[in-house]
């Protein structure tokens, strides 16, 4: 399918402003979903990732947020000394160690989730019924999500 140039010049003006948008609500949320804890980008990326997938290995979350082994190790090392993440080694292999999240960890995800569902609410009613299950069917597309 032929993609026309005047079509890439208003899609990138439109993610660039989307983008724009969604780090600016970013930023104004973060504050309010994770209480006093000063967390940068990475550290909210793992409790996301351990928020969604559970109690995980070092190397599946390194895997999954495309983040090296020794600065996951950083990064989960600040998230247990601020009381949202720990390591439980395994009773069955001593090798393997799991990461899971503490109990002020799944606070500070589920007051993430929230903000993020607000936001996505606030997108999506501007949009009809029809245009939301279009809308949704294109960005699953684009993601190469199959659902």
């Amino acid at each position: 399918m032929k993609v026309i140039q005047d079509d890439v010049e208003k899609l990138t003006h439109y993610m660039e402003k989307l983008i724009f948008q969604l780090q600016e609500n970013e930023d104004d949320h973060r504050s309010k979903c994770c209480g006093s804890q000063d967390l940068n980008l990475h550290e909210i990326q793992v409790i996301v990732c351990l928020g969604q997938n559970g109690p995980s290995k070092m190397k599946d979350i390194g895997n999954n947020l495309s983040v090296s082994l020794s600065n996951l190790t950083v990064i989960v090392d600040k998230l247990e000394e601020k009381g949202l993440a720990e390591r439980i080694r395994s009773t069955e292999d001593r090798r393997i160690v799991m990461v899971h999240l503490a109990m002020e960890g799944q606070a500070v995800f589920d007051g993430h989730h929230e903000m993020k569902l607000e936001m996505c609410k606030s997108m999506l009613k501007k949009l009809t019924p029809a245009e939301q299950a279009s809308y949704l069917s294109l960005m699953g597309k684009i993601t190469g999500n199959k659902e």
